[in-house]
């Protein structure tokens, strides 16, 4: 029988493959819009009007903003662990804690200000004028959603990380030495 942190873990984990794979899609959306204006530019001497637009509202935050929650939960962040790898476990794992909770302040601040930021955009209609009227405030309803689903994902490595320091500080969080060592000389 699967643990209540098993199911939030699980079901985590298919929003950030969902999240993940919608990153990727703006990763192709912005080679074929840049492909296409290249093309239409030079070639067909008719610049598209709309791409500058789309990918600055649009393509590019939800690249960053969605590939965020899957990049963290894979620990696929970048880490600078010099000292780190040289003290006891209980330390590793009590600065752990601490670098989760101020992330954990950081992004909810985040999410807070992003959600007012968002819905004022909504319900003052705000837009981009040009030859398209673009709204913004998808653009910036992807800030609190990346940033949310960091948040959740760190409050549930968060009971894990307690019990690690309760038990002497397995240091269990982030790849071992010899999985960083493998992934280096692969």
């Amino acid at each position: 029988m699967k643990t209540f942190l098993q199911w939030v873990d699980g079901a985590l984990s298919r929003v950030e493959s969902l999240t993940d794979l919608l990153a990727a899609l703006a990763m192709f959306s912005t080679m074929a819009i840049v492909g296409g204006e290249v093309v239409s530019r030079y070639f067909l001497n008719a610049p598209l009007q709309w791409s500058y637009d789309v990918l600055t509202l649009y393509v590019l935050p939800s690249l960053f903003f969605l590939g965020l929650p899957g990049s963290y939960s894979k620990k696929s962040h970048i880490a600078v662990d010099l000292l780190i790898d040289r003290l006891p476990d209980l330390a590793v794992s009590v600065i752990l804690l601490i670098g989760r909770l101020g992330g954990m302040f950081l992004f909810a601040c985040i999410v807070y200000f992003g959600v007012e930021h968002a819905l004022e955009a909504y319900r003052s209609d705000e837009s981009v004028p040009g030859v398209v009227t673009f709204l913004v405030w998808p653009s910036y309803a992807l800030v609190p959603l990346g940033c949310a689903l960091v948040w959740l994902r760190m409050l549930s490595e968060l009971p894990a990380n307690i019990i690690s320091i309760a038990h002497g500080g397995s240091a269990d969080d982030g790849p071992t030495r010899q999985q960083k060592d493998k992934v280096f000389y692969e």
